[in-house]
């Protein structure tokens, strides 16, 4: 898991996308005129109606995925499945509106063009993610019971049945085929095909929960690759209705669900932490203190004056440590401090920190532009090392002790990169430390590669070890 800088450009498969679809409403909408309505089926228009929805519904929980997974923001791989996904939308649209009119054949190999783009573009990015992603998480709830490749065996059974019982070699040859589809359904049968293979041999060589996760994810491609085949029967034999609908849509509708399941577990079940480090870090000539809460004023005065320090606190995404913060602020702000929180909005310590907060800057990935107020003293800002730095320094400005307590050290390494981070902490320090003012910096450091834990643990005056 890299955490160097990636930026929040447009990567290559984002371009693509976003070129796709541009081209597609010029499509639509040099064609629509052309449009006639043509007789409606019902349950086809309800299938396909019910697709689309899918597909939204499936881009969205993978953007929820993308927003709170450490690892997901961190990786180009899930913002290129996101691309794929919303080109898929665009093809339930199209899907849709063929159910209702009939359009000319450019819209109709559009349509087909969209499955091939969002099957090369969303399939090639999450079989890389879930390739990277295996040697570094770990499960929160014990894996699913049911093993996927037992469902792909069983619905590969069914459909041998189905087949079977259809009579196969008596279905006769279309008077016209549809050789002009057959391409594109064999460029997805062969991509999904070379994608469950590599997931499936990459999960020979991994343990659980990532064993479970790539079958999935496995299983999903290879039914993807059995409705191609169908879908190519469909276009070239005159095939019985129950061999399309169970072949293509039963197919379809079965490799969702596993998908769903793998997103479901993978964003519930599973974190993405690398196991602890051998070496566990001490206080550096401090006194221990642990992560539960007291009210006694005592508690953090024994640590002495603040001034001048920074103090790097270690803690642990598996145990609360959000009291034990709250606590350091109501003792700051006791002392005389103006406490500044720098952090994210949904953080459980957040919100208790910022009650002893004269100041609170929420970083968001999604703010562009000037910071924007949200609360008394609360402020939404953008990722941006200038603007947080003004921030403190219009703060420091006023004459009072500054307190800074950078919550969502995390965050920051997500959106900036690790140099970048440290680049800005290290401003700050420069920027408050001769004013008799602290800096405090929370860290998980077995979230992060050791090399750069080490780096952050060099800006600090004390350690504080709250794992």
């Amino acid at each position: 898991m890299n955490e160097e800088g990636r930026g929040l450009r447009l990567s290559v498969q984002e371009a693509l996308a976003a070129i796709w679809i541009a081209l597609g409403a010029i499509v639509v909408a040099a064609t629509s005129r052309q449009w006639s309505l043509r007789p409606l089926t019902q349950a086809e228009f309800l299938l396909r109606f019910i697709g689309l929805l899918g597909a939204m519904a499936f881009t969205s929980l993978l953007y929820t995925a993308w927003k709170s997974k450490v690892e997901a923001l961190l990786s180009g791989h899930w913002r290129g499945v996101l691309a794929g996904l919303s080109v898929m939308v665009m093809f339930g649209w199209l899907d849709v509106v063929e159910t209702v009119f009939e359009v000319p054949p450019i819209v109709h190999f559009y349509k087909l063009g969209c499955t091939v783009l969002a099957t090369l573009v969303a399939g090639w990015s999450l079989a890389s993610y879930l390739t990277d992603l295996t040697s570094g998480l770990t499960a929160k709830r014990a894996t699913p019971r049911v093993d996927p490749l037992l469902v792909l065996v069983g619905w590969l059974a069914f459909l041998t049945a189905v087949v079977i019982a259809q009579r196969p070699w008596e279905w006769p040859t279309m008077p016209e085929p549809k050789l002009g589809e057959v391409p594109f359904d064999i460029i997805n049968l062969a991509f999904d095909a070379v994608l469950g293979t590599r997931l499936l041999l990459e999960s020979r060589r991994s343990g659980y929960p990532a064993r479970w996760l790539l079958r999935c994810g496995s299983g999903a491609l290879y039914l993807g690759a059995a409705a191609s085949v169908f879908t190519t029967l469909d276009d070239t034999l005159i095939i019985p209705h129950v061999v399309r609908i169970v072949g293509v849509s039963g197919s379809a509708a079965v490799a969702l669900g596993l998908a769903l399941a793998l997103v479901a577990y993978y964003l519930y079940g599973t974190t993405a932490l690398r196991p602890p480090l051998p070496e566990v870090t001490r206080p550096l000539g401090l006194p221990e203190v642990g992560p539960i809460r007291s009210r006694r004023p005592d508690e953090w005065s024994r640590l002495g004056t603040f001034s001048g320090r920074v103090i790097l606190f270690e803690v642990s995404t598996m145990r609360g440590y959000a009291d034990a913060l709250e606590d350091l602020a109501s003792h700051l702000e006791s002392e005389g401090y103006r406490v500044v929180l720098i952090g994210r909005r949904s953080s459980p310590a957040a919100p208790k920190i910022a009650k002893h907060a004269s100041l609170a800057l929420y970083v968001s990935a999604g703010r562009m532009g000037p910071p924007k107020q949200v609360g008394v003293g609360e402020f939404e800002i953008g990722a941006d090392p200038a603007v947080i730095l003004g921030m403190i320094s219009r703060a420091r400005e006023e004459g009072d002790r500054l307190a800074v307590i950078v919550e969502d050290t995390t965050g920051l390494l997500v959106l900036l990169g690790g140099e970048s981070t440290y680049r800005l902490l290290r401003a700050m320090i420069d920027q408050l430390a001769a004013h008799d003012s602290v800096v405090v910096i929370v860290l998980p450091p077995e979230a992060h590669d050791p090399k750069l834990v080490n780096l952050l643990r060099s800006l600090a005056t004390n350690i504080i070890d709250l794992t």
